[in-house]
């Protein structure tokens, strides 16, 4: 048997990643009767954040083991011409060039920006155009397929956050506001 630091280095940093999830899931809410109080049914404020923390740390649990296996069972990995041919990836052996900066650039600064305008626009305008942006960045540009996603996504996420989980979405101010408002009464999220 031999054994391999990288993986269970790797191992370990998995395991605290689950500690993490763990204690962050009973940090988030000082007053947790207080939350179980506002439940509509079996969800409250808390369901999705519960939710996602259990989901992560079921995958930190899983890269933990994957890494502890190969810590011990370690097989020599192929070299990239080796991996390249065994899945028929003929003349892909090198390195590909760099990818593009422009719309790495422009994704992350859309990324912050969409931080920022939440609090004037509410959730759904900004999320409606953040989406469009993005998918134009990455491509997208057909005006049914770019229309739909960006509105059916925004629906999506409207109806899980704000009537699933009960999380408190921003509605913006002034007519955003009352935008946001006559839209959440209108799909009857609200």
């Amino acid at each position: 048997m031999v054994f391999h630091q990288r993986h269970w280095i790797r191992a370990v940093i998995a395991e605290l990643i689950g500690i993490g999830t763990i204690v962050l899931g009973r940090l988030i809410v000082d007053d947790p009767q207080m939350v179980e109080s506002m439940a509509r049914g079996l969800a409250t404020p808390m369901t999705w954040p519960r939710l996602m923390l259990s989901g992560a740390g079921l995958c930190a649990i899983g890269w933990a083991i994957e890494e502890g296996w190969k810590a011990f069972h370690f097989v020599q990995a192929p070299s990239a011409a080796e991996e390249a041919m065994e899945f028929g990836d003929v003349g892909f052996e090198e390195e590909s060039a760099a990818p593009p900066l422009l719309p790495i650039a422009l994704g992350l600064g859309l990324a912050l920006a969409y931080a920022f305008v939440i609090p004037w626009l509410g959730f759904t305008l900004a999320t409606v155009i953040f989406l469009l942006l993005w998918f134009l960045i990455g491509g997208i540009r057909r005006p049914v397929k770019l229309l739909s996603v960006t509105l059916i996504g925004t629906g999506v996420l409207l109806f899980v956050f704000v009537k699933v989980a009960l999380m408190p979405l921003d509605r913006g101010t002034g007519v955003f506001g009352e935008f946001t408002i006559a839209l959440f009464r209108l799909l009857g999220i609200y």
